[in-house]
C-alpha cells in the first residue's frame, strides 16, 4: 500500500530473487500518477501484466472488480502513509493522534479492507518508527492475530546497513505460524560490518560556479530568529567529507531553514541542496529508477521512501525461510519459488 515508484517493491523483488524465490508484480496501486507513471517507464518490477490503479487506497479496498480480477496474492507490501504518525506532521497540524490526520489518518481501514480480499499468505508493511505507538497499528496487530498470522516485528536503522543517512524504519512482518520467521533471527538482517562512506561518493561533478550555490540569507535569518528564540531549528551543513547526512525528507526540494546543504568548497557563504540523483543514491536507489524525472518528483518518491538496504535485506531473510526444507505456507503456483506479489496504495 502507497506504491510510490517502486522503490520499496524494487527491493523486496531483489531481496527474494537473491534467495531464489521468483516473483511477480501483479498490481500496483499509488494515488500520484507522476509516480507510477515513472514506475512503469523505469521500474523492471512493473510488467506489461502488471495492473496499474492510480486510485485512492480506500477507493481500491471497495472495487468489486478490481479486486476479484485479481483473486488472491502470496504476499502483500505496503508503506501505508505516515504524514500523521511523523513529529513533523504531527506538529504541522497540531494533532493529538495519529488518526486524527484528515487525509491518512484512517487508512488503516482500508488497508485492512484490501488484506482480507487478497488474503496474502505474507504481510510486510513498513512506516516511521513512531507509527508502531499507535492506535492504528494496534488495530493492525489485533486483526492480523485474530485473522491467523503470526507477527514478527523490527526497527531497523539503513545506516546500519552502510547508509550515509541515518534513516529508521519500522517492519511489520506477517505469516503463517509454521513458517520460520522467528524474531530470534532479526539479527540477521544487519550485515556484520557496512563500509563507511563519505558524501564525496555519491556527488555529482558540480563545479564551483554553478549557480545552484546561493548565499541564501533569508534562511540564515531565520534560523538565528530560531535561536533566539530556543525552537532548536537549525540550518545543516554538509561537505565533502561529511560521513552522515540529516534526513532528507520529502518536500527537500522545497530548501527549508532545517534541510542539509553542501558548502561551497571556497566560499563558505555559498551552498547549494543536494540533486536528486545524490538523494537517490544516499539511499540506495538505483539511478534507472528515477531517470527522466524532474527534481522535484525524485525528491519526493526518495524523501518518502525507505532505504533500499534494509527492505533488501528483508526479502533475503524471506526468501531464505520459504526455501529452508520443513513444512510451508499455501502459495499460489510452485509453492516455494512463483509468488505473487501485490502492493496497493
Amino acid at each position: 500500500l502507497a506504491f510510490g515508484a517502486g522503490i520499496a517493491s524494487k527491493a523486496l523483488h531483489d531481496g527474494l530473487a537473491e534467495a531464489g524465490v521468483s516473483t511477480e508484480l501483479v498490481l500496483a496501486n499509488e494515488l500520484c500518477e507522476d509516480y507510477v507513471n515513472l514506475a512503469s517507464q523505469n521500474n523492471p518490477v512493473v510488467k506489461a501484466a502488471t495492473t496499474v490503479a492510480a486510485i485512492p487506497m480506500q477507493e481500491l479496498a471497495v472495487d468489486d472488480w478490481l479486486l476479484q480480477r485479481l483473486g488472491t496474492v502470496d504476499i502483500l507490501e505496503a508503506g501505508i502513509p505516515c504524514s500523521g504518525a511523523s513529529k513533523a506532521g504531527r506538529a504541522k497540524r497540531r494533532l493529538a493522534q495519529m488518526e486524527d490526520h484528515p487525509l491518512v489518518g484512517h487508512l488503516i481501514g482500508a488497508a485492512l479492507q484490501v488484506i482480507a480480499r487478497l488474503q496474502p499468505a505474507l504481510i510486510l508493511i513498513e512506516n516511521v518508527e513512531s507509527y508502531r505507538h499507535t492506535a492504528s497499528a494496534t488495530i493492525l496487530r489485533g486483526w492480523l492475530r485474530d485473522a491467523g498470522y503470526a507477527v514478527a516485528e523490527v526497527v531497523l536503522d539503513a545506516a546500519d546497513f552502510g547508509s550515509l543517512e541515518a534513516r529508521v524504519r519500522w517492519f511489520l512482518v506477517a505469516h503463517p505460524p509454521e513458517l520460520d520467521l522467528d524474531l530470534d533471527q532479526l539479527h540477521q538482517l544487519r550485515p556484520s560490518h557496512a563500509e563507511p562512506q563519505r558524501l564525496a561518493d555519491v556527488l555529482e561533478p558540480i563545479g564551483p560556479d554553478d549557480e545552484r550555490f546561493r548565499t541564501v540569507e533569508y534562511l540564515k535569518a531565520k534560523a538565528e530568529r530560531n535561536a533566539e528564540s530556543g525552537s532548536g531549528f537549525a540550518m545543516q551543513w554538509l561537505t565533502p567529507d561529511s560521513s552522515s547526512v540529516p534526513t532528507l525528507r520529502r518536500g527537500y526540494h522545497k530548501g527549508g531553514s532545517t534541510d542539509p546543504r553542501l558548502v561551497h568548497p571556497t566560499d563558505q557563504n555559498r551552498s547549494r541542496l543536494l540533486t536528486g540523483l545524490e538523494h537517490a543514491k544516499i539511499k540506495g536507489v538505483d539511478e534507472q529508477l528515477v531517470a527522466g524525472a524532474c527534481e522535484t518528483v525524485i525528491h519526493q518518491v526518495c524523501g518518502q521512501a525507505v532505504d533500499m538496504r534494509p527492505v533488501l535485506a528483508i526479502g533475503r531473510w524471506i526468501g531464505r525461510a520459504l526455501k529452508r526444507p520443513g513444512r510451508q505456507p499455501s502459495m499460489s503456483g510452485d509453492r516455494s519459488t512463483d509468488v505473487r506479489l501485490c502492493v496497493a496504495g
